[in-house]
């Protein structure tokens, strides 16, 4: 998977890729205001207020109620992980790129110790397995 790279100068926002091909996802204003309503959804949900949150995620004070109000159009990268850090969130998830599935943070550590052919032997072998556990419909 390639990374877009954005760079912000005064003249505006550049996206850098390295092929036509490789474009998949483009960043950009979708994604911006995906971004700007989750924040605000899950800083509402979590009952932290806009300064409490730009603080907690070394922003200045302004920093969400910017970004929450359309002043901040086009957050940095740095600036959308930090604030889902600070939310306990996933950055993807909250540009509404993707849901990613759940799955257990013991399981994901476990499986992180493997390569993928190691998962993908680990997930052949788990196949098999004559299960007695609920399994989502």
């Amino acid at each position: 998977m390639t990374c877009n790279v954005i760079y912000h100068n005064q003249q505006g926002e550049i996206s850098h890729f390295q092929s036509e091909r490789e474009r998949g996802i483009r960043w950009g204003m979708e994604e911006s205001e995906n971004f700007r309503r989750n924040l605000k959804r899950l800083r509402e949900e979590k009952g932290i207020d806009a300064k409490s949150l730009s603080i907690s995620a070394g922003l200045g004070e302004r920093g969400v109620k910017d970004i929450e109000e359309g002043r901040s159009q086009s957050p940095k990268i740095s600036t959308v992980f930090k604030l889902a850090r600070a939310l306990d969130a996933d950055p993807i998830t909250m540009m509404g790129v993707t849901s990613r599935p759940a799955i257990n943070a013991k399981l994901a550590e476990f499986l992180d110790q493997y390569d993928e052919d190691g998962q993908e032997q680990l997930l052949g072998a788990l196949s098999v397995l004559p299960l007695s556990i609920p399994t989502k419909q």
